[in-house]
């Protein structure tokens, strides 16, 4: 008898062999199935979330590395973007000191060479801190 044979036969090959019977999963299946919806609506959350991120990354890259940039940027270092209408202009200076109009916000350069806005940082920073006090 072949393999597909064994498989559907509804008893056992063997007839001194008890029968086999099949359980009616449908109630498992009913039970579990919310679960698993769950699951993958949740990884989907994250990975939107993930994807979101990488968007707004990809933006603010795009956003500094088309400016104006006349000195090599330090890893670690915070730098400002300011908007004068006809370009955008990467400073060392800070809009406090500088008097300039149009800052678009501080910047940062990580050790792999893609900035990242300061207020994240700080803000990640606070929540880290948070974190940590209430343990």
């Amino acid at each position: 008898m072949s393999n597909t044979t064994a498989m559907t036969f509804p008893s056992s090959i063997v007839s001194s062999a008890p029968p086999i019977h099949r359980d009616d999963i449908t109630l498992w299946k009913t039970r579990v199935s919310p679960d698993v919806e769950h699951h993958f609506v949740e990884r989907y959350d994250e990975l939107r979330v993930v994807y979101e991120k990488l968007l707004a990354d990809y933006e603010t890259n795009r956003l500094v590395y088309n400016s104006e940039i006349n000195f090599t940027p330090v890893v670690g270092h915070t730098y400002y973007l300011y908007d004068s209408g006809e370009k955008r202009v990467l400073s060392l200076i800070a809009p406090q000191y500088s008097g300039w109009p149009g800052c678009l916000g501080a910047f940062r350069l990580r050790a792999s060479h893609v900035w990242e806005r300061v207020e994240e940082v700080e803000t990640r920073k606070q929540k880290l801190a948070a974190a940590d006090r209430q343990q």
